[in-house]
């Protein structure tokens, strides 16, 4: 019979986790390394066991068909949650593949370095910003800015949309991140 997993809520979504995101991420992994939401949702903390989870082919990422990230066989899935379970990330082998070699030109190595100036601009602006704000929360402004930067300089967003890009990024991230089936109706208006 397979061990139980320990039902475990973290508050992902409250200022209070945001703010204090290291501290509570050392608790989790310390105490908590594997759990289960209320929503059905089992996290794997560990570097080890995601590794062993995410490498070993007895494993699938992408969920049973009817199943949402976050929502259980007797709820309906979101638009959300339907459009999250077909991003490459979740895509199981062979599909997985398929996707990413269509993905991998802008990564390759020559195509990472001619961003190197980008990358290099981005990151002085950023921290001449930080510089004239005193006390800073360094993750918001700097270490979540500069890749949605990145990304958009590849994907080609003009710079007068970086704005509402930065926005949707946000707004589909802290979706993802509350692991809830409210929490990822949030993300809907931003693929709709």
């Amino acid at each position: 019979m397979p061990p139980q997993i320990p039902i475990f809520n973290p508050k992902f979504d409250t200022d209070e986790f945001q703010n204090n995101l290291q501290r509570h991420y050392r608790e989790i992994i310390k105490n908590n390394p594997v759990f289960m939401n209320n929503e059905g949702v089992v996290f794997v903390t560990r570097f080890e066991d995601c590794f062993k989870l995410l490498g070993g082919k007895q494993f699938k990422r992408n969920a049973p068909q009817g199943i949402g990230l976050v929502s259980k066989p007797d709820r309906e899935t979101s638009l959300m949650e339907q459009t999250v379970s077909r991003w490459m990330l979740l895509m199981d082998q062979p599909r997985h593949d398929v996707v990413r070699k269509a993905f991998t030109l802008p990564f390759m190595p020559k195509a990472v370095e001619a961003l190197e100036p980008f990358i290099i601009k981005r990151s002085q602006e950023l921290l001449r910003k930080i510089s004239l704000q005193g006390e800073v929360e360094l993750l918001k402004s700097f270490s979540y800015q500069l890749p949605v930067m990145v990304i958009a300089e590849i994907l080609g967003v003009p710079p007068d949309d970086m704005d509402l890009f930065y926005q949707w990024s946000a707004k589909l991230t802290a979706a993802i991140d509350s692991f809830t089936h409210e929490g990822m109706q949030t993300g809907t208006e931003v693929i709709t």
